[in-house]
């Protein structure tokens, strides 16, 4: 893993064996939070090309680490207490619900205040003084004391390291984005911030809307440095950036709130100005229901978020953008002009709930027939079509430093033999280091081994030495059972396998003919 991401993970593990043995946790949460076979977080940065100067965001790709699942439990914990408040909207619909019903008195303009880089900047002192204060209301949603929630907390964030390149890094303030705490610590800090500033203004504010670190509000003219200084007092490593309204609006979100005469407020659907205005195109390899589903998308977006004197021009910009992108006239007009009631989706949604869902890798022609055939066997399975071939799996994952190779893990391997043209196919669940040095010492210690492996039965039938230098990796696999049969076809599709015939007993004969033709 590097640096001393080993050491981490020993120390976690030995914590968690601690808190088992206090009857803190579960058997259950003692198996879920150990971790034997973590990665280093991964730092990569993708540009804010809505900003001037185009900065980068920092992003920590924190799923696998040794800190993973016991930065979930915490977060889970303090989810409990942490009520979000009528100051908060969920997403742009919450928003523009909320915001039309409010008005504006005469004297007052329209501001948004933003934060500068809030995850990175989150006083972490002032999250763990937040939860002592808090704890009457956290203790009945767990079995850990106070002591111990603070204990593992500090431990997380000093520990909070990741790798770029060659060199591993401490975040020594603040929480990296995609750390399982960072969301809930950041809203815990934002609702202690909004309160008390709001009690020190000179003046009252008819409305406060925050989405995590946006906020918009109306001040009355000429006290943007109040609000704005009162803000930036909170603490020295939250500081915030004003905008004001210009021609009375103002966007937030992707809504642009519009400021009336008469102190109401509309709103329209906003586009950034770095919208390209590229979307799924019609011609694109996916099936027919993601291009239906944009359709349906961009109308629910422009009209939901649009007062009724804006929303026949944002619907004629939506036909302009699908048609830009090759969608056929006649299909956009049949689902823009088509009115669906509205209960009977939220109706639909609810009966969605009964049903379970499998997807299935998109392939033209084929998949939609399989989809037909599973579907119409029952009526509480739905079968969702997956492109693979997208922009994050050909793109956006190249950003982060790959693991060394020795330490993947939930893998399938091909390990050679150096002697002839065999070679043995095996798993692992843990790191691939740990796997080798185990065949590595079996073929040394052959007399000492009373069930040795097919490996290393070779090693003393012939007396040829694998070639651990140049094993490959065949395959990846999180879940146990679907990396038993990802070895096994594998051992099946290499007529030159030493494995045992009895690891492949339990393969299907169904997969025999498939398998045959691809090796054809």
């Amino acid at each position: 893993m590097g640096w001393d991401g080993m050491n981490i993970q020993s120390k976690t593990n030995k914590i968690i064996s601690q808190l088992f043995d206090k009857k803190m946790i579960s058997i259950e949460q003692q198996k879920w939070l150990k971790i034997n076979n973590g990665v280093a977080p991964k730092i990569y940065f993708l540009p804010k090309i809505h900003k001037l100067g185009t900065p980068l965001r920092p992003i920590v790709s924190f799923i696998g680490s040794p800190l993973y699942n016991l930065t979930k439990l915490l977060s889970n914990i303090l989810q409990h207490f942490f009520i979000k408040d009528e100051r908060y909207v969920k997403n742009s619909f919450d928003f523009a619900n909320y915001i039309k019903e409010q008005t504006v008195p005469e004297g007052y303009i329209l501001v948004s205040l933003d934060v500068v880089s809030l995850f990175t900047n989150i006083p972490v002192d002032l999250v763990t003084d937040i939860i002592t204060q808090k704890w009457h209301l956290i203790r009945p949603n767990t079995s850990l004391d106070l002591e111990t929630v603070v204990f593992l907390f500090n431990f997380c964030i000093e520990n909070n390291y990741f790798q770029h390149g060659e060199n591993f890094s401490t975040q020594i303030f603040g929480l990296g984005m995609e750390n399982c705490m960072s969301p809930i610590c950041s809203d815990i800090v934002m609702a202690q911030l909004q309160d008390q500033c709001i009690s020190e203004l000179s003046f009252n504010v008819p409305f406060f809307c925050r989405y995590v670190d946006d906020i918009i509000t109306a001040i009355p003219n000429k006290k943007e440095n109040e609000i704005l200084s009162v803000f930036n007092s909170f603490h020295p490593r939250l500081q915030f950036t004003i905008e004001q309204e210009i021609n009375c609006s103002l966007p937030f979100l992707d809504v642009k709130v519009i400021r009336s005469t008469d102190g109401t407020i509309k709103t329209d659907w906003y586009q950034k100005p770095t919208f390209s205005e590229r979307i799924l195109n019609y011609f694109s390899e996916h099936p027919m229901t993601h291009k239906i589903n944009v359709i349906k998308n961009l109308k629910h977006r422009c009209l939901r978020l649009s007062s009724p004197e804006y929303q026949r021009k944002n619907l004629h910009y939506v036909q302009t953008i699908l048609k830009k992108n090759n969608y056929p006239l006649s299909i956009i007009k049949k689902i823009i002009n088509h009115t669906e009631n509205i209960t009977q989706n939220i109706t639909r949604n609810n009966e969605n709930n009964q049903l379970a869902y499998f997807k299935i890798p998109y392939i033209n022609t084929l998949s939609h027939k399989i989809k037909k055939t599973i579907q119409s066997k029952s009526d509480v399975i739905k079968i969702s079509e997956k492109n693979e071939n997208s922009v994050r799996k050909h793109f956006f994952t190249k950003l982060k430093t790959k693991d060394a190779f020795d330490l993947h893990s939930n893998i399938i391997y091909k390990i050679p033999c150096s002697g002839c043209d065999v070679c043995y196919i095996g798993q692992t669940g843990r790191y691939l280091r740990q796997r080798l040095y185990e065949h590595e010492y079996d073929c040394r210690n052959l007399a000492l081994k009373k069930n040795p492996t097919a490996l290393a039965e070779h090693k003393m039938n012939t007396g040829h030495n694998f070639n651990f230098g140049k094993t490959t990796i065949m395959g990846q696999q999180q879940l146990f059972k679907k990396r038993l049969l990802a070895e096994m076809i594998n051992i099946k599709k290499h007529n030159n396998a030493v494995n045992k015939r009895t690891d492949i007993d339990n393969l299907s004969s169904s997969y025999f003919n498939l398998i045959d033709q691809i090796k054809m």
